[in-house]
């Protein structure tokens, strides 16, 4: 699931509006910022991989930690490009991989 730049109020039109139980993979919304990945949408969702794109240091504080924290609540996998660099992962339908290792953010 790739979610943009969308918001809390966003997730929860979409959770209303589709069934979206047992994501495997979520490329996390706005760059981590707090105005997304509310703990209800990832509850429902339950990623199994969620990726956060966002630059090194950069000056917003992005991924922010409550969004980091709400990941973690899931047992998403968490992988960020401000430590990992420009990642890519590959499905063959069935499983979701990388032909890196990338650093998972604990």
């Amino acid at each position: 699931m790739f979610t943009g730049d969308c918001e809390e109020s966003n997730e929860m039109d979409m959770i209303n509006s589709y069934d979206l139980e047992d994501i495997d993979f979520l490329k996390v919304a706005h760059h981590g910022s707090y105005t997304a990945s509310s703990l209800t949408f990832l509850e429902e969702t339950t990623p199994d991989i969620a990726v956060i794109s966002c630059g090194y240091k950069n000056s917003y504080g992005h991924p922010h930690k409550s969004t980091l924290d709400n990941l973690e609540s899931v047992d998403a996998k968490i992988f960020r490009t401000d430590q990992n660099g420009s990642m890519q992962f590959y499905s063959d339908g069935e499983k979701i991989y990388s032909k890196v290792k990338y650093k998972e953010y604990k």
